[in-house]
């Protein structure tokens, strides 16, 4: 599959505001090409009740970045959905609904969360699970592990624990953007 012109569903643990990670990153490339839904880690209703908003994690905002091809979706989900097998199905359902509702529909989905692979059952497009650190949900993992077209690791320690749970598996270890951390900066001292 080329990755130019096509709709990219990128699934993150963490929210499009915080702090630049990989998910970020690798959201931005694949809209330089490419139109991508960039899904925030989903609201819990009871939490926000609470007065518990994603954004309340962090201090201050770390970035304002908003590629043209990029728009940001931040799902809702039930209560009780980790806890009961039909609020959890249900929680699914209605997080697939509210992509559909955007009128998107990918060609691809890449998640960094294991708790997303459910999203293969709405739409039959490659999934990818993009593992950066260890989950501790470990029964998601091993779905995301089992089900994944593609499980690309960003560490070797996790290469080599997912070695022969995976269909296919790849190590693509983190690495930097040089132009941006020097683009403003002045001559390199001695």
């Amino acid at each position: 599959m080329t990755l130019i012109d096509r709709s990219i569903l990128v699934v993150s643990t963490e929210p499009w505001f915080g702090p630049l990670l990989s998910k970020q990153y690798v959201a931005q490339e694949l809209a330089r090409h490419n139109q991508v839904l960039f899904v925030d880690p989903a609201y819990h209703v009871s939490g926000l009740a609470r007065g518990r908003s994603p954004r309340s994690r962090f201090s201050e905002g770390y970035h304002h970045l908003q590629p043209k091809n990029l728009r940001r979706m931040q799902p809702w989900r039930l209560p009780k959905d980790r806890d009961y097998r039909l609020v959890r199905q249900a929680s699914q359902a209605f997080i697939a609904a509210q992509i559909r509702a955007r009128g998107f529909r990918p060609d691809l989905i890449v998640s960094f969360n294991p708790a997303y692979t459910f999203l293969r059952n709405y739409w039959r497009v490659p999934f990818v699970y993009y593992s950066v650190d260890s989950q501790i949900d470990p029964v998601a993992m091993d779905d995301a592990l089992c089900w994944a077209d593609l499980v690309i690791t960003s560490s070797d320690l996790l290469y080599h624990r997912y070695q022969g749970r995976a269909r296919r598996l790849e190590f693509l270890p983190h690495g930097l953007n040089l132009e941006a951390l020097t683009r403003s900066a002045g001559p390199t001292p001695a």
